[in-house]
């Protein structure tokens, strides 16, 4: 970017690369490399993780829960936002 920075599909390839390497994002990991095929796993897994605590550990199935859908709200409304930040 330092030899041409007017090339403008330059700089927004460093601002994708800022924005995806950002420390917030690392949580999000799986979501970026394997995009649909991880969102489909991790709810899965979810889904069943929640029915084998709901059995035999009732006292972590409501954090649990609260716990997976505050990370699916974040997974859907922080990347436009440090878009709109950085």
């Amino acid at each position: 970017m330092r030899a041409d920075p007017a090339n403008e599909d330059l700089v927004s390839l460093v601002r994708e690369l800022r924005i995806q390497n950002h420390w917030s994002m690392k949580p999000l990991w799986p979501l970026q490399k394997w995009g649909w095929g991880a969102s489909a796993a991790m709810w899965g897994g979810a889904f069943v993780m929640a029915r084998v605590l709901e059995k035999s550990a009732p006292q972590l199935y409501f954090p649990f829960v609260i716990f997976w859908l505050a990370y699916a709200v974040y997974s859907w409304v922080w990347p436009p936002i440090i878009r709109r930040i950085l």
